[in-house]
This record gives structure tokens, C-alpha cells and sequence, in this order.
């Protein structure tokens, strides 16, 4: 059944436990919504409606075996963990989740945004179709548990607060990623890409260290604009100014795992055996 609420453009709060009989339509038109006590899908779905960019806040949690579908341009977004095992989709709007989510499978579409917005956020899994985007904010940190399908973009964000954290039990496919640094400041940053297929940006310094080379001025070469950043080699970036940098792979996959690196050590030469090594991975 329909329920459309929000006519005024005050914020209508529900401090009641809510319990499905059936699917039920949720529908914030001009005012925000917040449920702050346990809602009982009981096996039934939820489809959220609303196309005036209104929030609807799930405070209580959702339980049961039902799923969720976001259909318009509402926010939804859900503070405490949800409980309920059918899959969610997010055919429209923004979906944000800053607790746990048991959700099967969270599906994005063309045009949607997940973003996670938890210090500890545990995810089964989540399918990104093409033009869908997830973001997981700045210190925050995204778990997937399951399989991460990505045929969108996911970017990680940084600011002066912290980067945010992916850490993959399960797969992660290959796709598009993006990867934000934020650099404090005009100074030597040692930086190495956390994603595969990534290239130098320009507008930077960037340097590499080269240790065969016989002194410590030559030992040192820039990096040319775009060229392809070898995984597990650690480079300097200067900035101009404070910035955020952003690793980017159109095709490639999260630098995970073990890597292997060749270390050389040339005698008779300034710092012999000094390698610039710099791995940033995921677990």
C-alpha cells in the first residue's frame, strides 16, 4: 500500500515500531522523513518514491526478508544497520549508508550514487552497472564481504580529515576507480598508486629514483606527464599548493595483494642498494 507523506515541507518523524502487512510505497514529497524506531518488512517490499530531492531517514533499522528499491530522486539514507536480506536497488537518487548493511546485493544504476559514509561499513555485495557511481567519503571505510562488480566508478575520497578505506574479503572486479591523496602544503611527498594502469598527472613534480645511477644528482629523473606508474615503486610529488590528487584507472583493478618488486644494489655508486619502495594495498 501507498504511503504519502511529507505533503508540508516540515520533517514528520515516526517514533513507532512499523510492521508490513504488505509492499509499502514510501513517498517524502515536500518534507523530509525519519523513522526512528525498528521497521519489520516481514517478507514484503519497500519502494521509496519522491523526485524533490527530499531526505528519508532510517534511523531504527529495517528488518525482514523483503528488498528495497529507491525509484526516484529521494536521498535515503540509513544511520543505524539494517538487517533485511533482500537486495536493494538504486534505480535513481542517492542511497547512504553509515552502519552495517545485510543487504544481498546492492545494485546501482545509471545515474545513481551509493555512498558510504561509516567508519566500519560492512557490505555483502554491490553490483555498479554502467553510469552508476560509489563513493566511499573521506576516513570512512567500506568492507566487502562478498563480490564488488564494478561496470561504473568508485572513488575513494580524501581531505585533510583522512582517505577512505577499501578493504576487499571477497572479489573486486576490474573498472573504473579513483583514488584521492590529499597533499598537504608545497613539499616532497612519497607516494605510490593503489590502483593498477594509473599515469602521472600533469601539472605536478614527479620523480623517481633510479639507484644504478653513479650519483645523487642524476639519481634522481622526472617522471614524463602520463606515463604509466609502475605498481609498488615509490615516486616524490611536489604540489604547487595544497591539493587532493587523484589516482585514476579506467579499466584496471585496486592494487591488492602481494607484489613483487626487483631491488637492485650497485657498488661504488652514491647510496648503492637505496630503492624507493612504496606499496599501498589492500587487504
Amino acid at each position: 500500500f501507498p504511503v504519502t507523506i511529507g505533503m508540508s515541507i516540515a520533517t514528520h518523524t515516526f517514533n513507532v515500531p512499523i510492521n508490513y502487512n504488505a509492499s509499502v510505497e514510501l513517498n517524502p514529497v515536500n518534507g523530509d522523513l525519519i523513522f526512528n524506531t525498528q521497521i519489520s518488512n516481514n517478507g514484503h517490499w519497500t519502494d521509496i518514491w519522491g523526485n524533490n530531492n527530499k531526505t528519508l531517514t532510517f534511523s531504527g533499522g529495517l528488518s525482514g526478508t523483503g528488498g528495497l528499491t529507491l525509484k526516484q530522486n529521494s536521498r535515503v539514507v540509513f544511520t543505524s544497520a539494517a538487517t533485511y536480506s533482500g537486495n536493494t536497488f538504486v534505480d535513481a537518487g542517492t542511497f547512504e549508508i553509515q552502519n552495517n548493511f545485510s543487504s544481498a546485493t546492492i545494485t546501482i544504476a545509471n545515474g545513481a550514487k551509493l555512498i558510504i559514509n561509516g567508519s566500519n561499513v560492512n557490505v555483502q555485495n554491490i553490483t555498479i552497472n554502467t553510469g552508476g557511481t560509489v563513493e566511499v567519503l573521506a576516513g570512512k571505510q567500506l568492507t566487502i564481504n562478498g563480490t564488488l562488480t564494478n561496470n561504473g566508478t568508485l572513488t575513494l575520497k580524501s581531505d585533510a580529515t583522512g582517505t577512505a578505506t577499501l578493504l576487499n574479503t571477497g572479489t573486486v572486479s576490474t573498472g573504473s576507480y579513483v583514488v584521492e591523496q590529499y597533499l598537504a602544503g608545497s613539499r616532497n611527498w612519497y607516494v605510490a598508486s593503489p590502483v593498477s594502469n594509473a599515469n602521472a598527472l600533469g601539472g605536478f613534480e614527479y620523480w623517481q629514483y633510479n639507484e644504478p645511477n653513479g650519483s645523487l644528482a642524476t639519481n634522481w629523473t622526472a617522471v614524463a606527464e602520463n606515463a604509466e606508474l609502475t605498481r609498488g615503486r615509490g615516486y616524490i610529488v611536489k604540489p604547487s599548493a595544497t591539493t587532493t590528487y587523484a589516482f585514476t584507472t579506467s579499466s584496471g583493478t585496486l592494487n591488492t595483494g602481494d607484489v613483487d618488486i626487483t631491488l637492485s644494489r650497485t657498488t661504488g655508486v652514491a647510496k648503492e642498494g637505496f630503492n624507493l619502495v612504496c606499496i599501498v594495498t589492500g587487504k
